[in-house]
């Protein structure tokens, strides 16, 4: 036994748990992970409903969703009432004034104008869950025409609204 102990004396002592991270080791990890990143990128599939690619600036007719064009004489807006919804649900809550203009075809006019109650409900509904948050930020404009757009279009047809104007925006 007084064997061993003098022989484990007498060895070099090894460092206690080497640590890792030589600049060989981060180097390597380095191009693994950029070679993942880039492999996830590449590889993955286009999101079901999503377009894998978009369409060329020049070529903007080649996309099947849009609406023949109209002359001028052919178009007509339609103004509805100022809406009033209030944003949030604490009691400190703000309120939205917005104005919004259709716009359509003088043919859909009277489907429009028919329609409005229906309208002001699909968009008294959205408007009501947003949150003072979602339309802060000055890019949110575009995303708030954007839906009100496709509840347009769900409650009147595709072809009947061409375009949703906000008129009026003030946050109270």
């Amino acid at each position: 036994m007084a064997d061993t102990e003098t022989e484990d004396k007498n060895k070099p002592a090894e460092p206690a748990g080497k640590k890792g991270g030589g600049l060989m080791t981060q180097l390597v990890l380095a191009v693994v992970l950029g070679c993942t990143a880039f492999g996830t990128v590449w590889f993955m599939p286009a999101r079901s409903g999503g377009t894998a690619e978009c369409a060329p600036v020049g070529d903007v007719k080649s996309t099947a969703t849009l609406l023949p064009e109209l002359a001028l004489s052919e178009i007509t807006f339609i103004e509805m009432e100022p809406m009033i919804v209030t944003l949030g649900e604490d009691a400190s809550a703000r309120n939205l004034r917005i104005g919004i203009t259709l716009e359509t075809a003088k043919a859909d006019q009277e489907s429009i104008l028919f329609a409005q109650p229906k309208l002001r409900d699909a968009f008294t509904g959205y408007l009501r869950a947003l949150e003072v948050s979602d339309i802060e930020d000055p890019n949110s404009i575009i995303r708030l025409r954007a839906q009100l757009q496709r509840r347009a279009e769900v409650i009147l047809g595709n072809q009947s609204v061409r375009g949703v104007l906000i008129t009026d925006f003030v946050i109270r």
